[in-house]
């Protein structure tokens, strides 16, 4: 995803970036520090739905 100077990441909530891999798709999720609340829900959402993922933030 390219965002030009007058959309910086800031003032979105959060950004996705859907993708192929060799057995299926995968969804990136990329969350605005700044706004945590949406983070919480899309997790909350997450464990709902029994979702599998990924933290990479986690990641060495």
């Amino acid at each position: 995803m390219v965002l030009s100077k007058k959309y910086e990441f800031a003032s979105f909530v959060c950004a996705f970036d859907c993708y192929e891999t060799a057995e299926d798709y995968n969804l990136r999720l990329f969350m605005n520090s700044e706004k945590p609340e949406t983070a919480d829900l899309i997790f909350k959402l997450i464990e709902k739905y029994e979702l599998k993922y990924y933290d990479l933030t986690q990641i060495n």
